[in-house]
């Protein structure tokens, strides 16, 4: 059983989604990962708030990188009684999302021409990611 102080990630829905597959054979480029995030306070519920998130994949020169991609996801998210909000929202929520999308992205280009891609690990320190 979860802890009522525990934030949690209800629900997130993909809201669009761009993944390309390089044009050559065995594409050798480097990618460019690049994260942004914004939240929003729930008007009437303050233990809720959602969390948007767009991530782009594309290349670091003049090579094509295996996929470029452009991802937008927004997820749910709800912080018990006593949870530190700020911190959740700047923090941990960014965290949660990128970690499902790395899972997401993985098992949707592992059925793709170039093979699974896997997103590197980011961390989110305070107000990092935000626009």
């Amino acid at each position: 059983m979860q802890s009522r102080n525990a934030l949690q990630l209800e629900d997130y829905a993909v809201e669009d989604m761009l993944i390309s597959p390089g044009k050559k054979d065995k594409p050798a480029g480097k990618a460019v990962v690049a994260v942004s995030t914004s939240n929003f306070k729930h008007k009437k519920d303050e233990s809720r708030f959602l969390t948007r998130m767009e991530i782009i994949v594309s290349a670091a020169g003049d090579e094509p990188p295996p996929y470029e991609m452009k991802i937008s996801v927004l997820g749910k998210f709800s912080v018990g009684k006593g949870g530190a909000r700020g911190v959740a929202m700047d923090n941990i929520a960014p965290s949660l999302l990128y970690s499902a999308m790395r899972d997401f992205i993985a098992t949707v280009t592992s059925r793709s021409v170039h093979g699974k891609f896997l997103l590197p690990i980011m961390s989110f320190p305070q107000g990092q990611g935000k626009k």
